[in-house]
């Protein structure tokens, strides 16, 4: 059937007049269906693992790149680790030094042992502590963040006097600095990586990418 024929005409008339006549008499029409809103997908998201890998900053390893760049520093420091060429001790005073050395060795493991069981009921005092507090003391407790301990009851600082100054020779404080600086500079960033573990680590893709950004650079300098 044609859309512009006389019987669709006249169908479509009929049906204008029926409305008319409807609204003027009062009758109710037919309510019209209300189309329903399409609800919007909701987007699922899928938690997704990243592997990360241990990183240390360029930034904290200036030290040690400037330490290690010096070719007297570094020569110094291979004595240091390394036996001297022609060594000036003789066969008992190397046997008297590893019995000192195992002596030295088992009474450490005692005080260790020691050291951690102090520490490990001190642990549990403070949390058997922290719960016995009220509940808003209780909340505050947990809540807030550990503080460093101060530096005046450190350790090396408590009992600097005592044990170095008095009980150690000049050749013993020197070797104490040097070993206090060789620690320096293979973990200057033992203190960052303390307050920030977080910016040590980073995902797997980017060490990748710094690596063959890396190796990139070598095949440049080499050409």
């Amino acid at each position: 059937m044609q859309r512009n024929s006389p019987i669709v005409i006249v169908s479509q008339t009929v049906l204008r007049q029926m409305r008319v006549s409807a609204r003027a008499s009062g009758v109710p029409e037919r309510k019209k269906k209300d189309k329903q809103k399409a609800e919007p997908k909701k987007k699922v998201e899928h938690s997704v693992e990243i592997r990360l890998l241990p990183y240390v900053p360029q930034e904290h390893v200036k030290d040690t790149i400037q330490f290690l760049g010096n070719k007297d520093r570094l020569r110094a420091l291979l004595d240091v680790i390394f036996s001297p060429h022609d060594p000036t001790d003789t066969d008992e005073q190397r046997a008297h030094f590893q019995r000192r050395f195992e002596a030295h060795e088992r009474h450490r493991q005692l005080e260790s042992e020691l050291y951690e069981g102090h520490e490990a009921a001190a642990r549990e005092r403070m949390w058997e502590a922290v719960q016995q507090l009220p509940e808003d003391l209780y909340d505050e407790a947990t809540a807030s963040e550990d503080e460093p301990l101060p530096e005046a009851l450190q350790f090396h600082h408590m009992y600097r006097q005592q044990l170095m100054d008095r009980e150690m020779s000049a050749a013993e404080l020197r070797k104490l600095q040097c070993f206090m600086n060789l620690s320096f500079v293979r973990f200057p960033h033992r203190d960052v990586k303390r307050r920030t573990p977080d910016v040590f680590w980073i995902p797997e893709t980017q060490a990748i990418s710094r690596q063959k950004e890396a190796a990139r650079k070598r095949l440049k300098k080499k050409v």
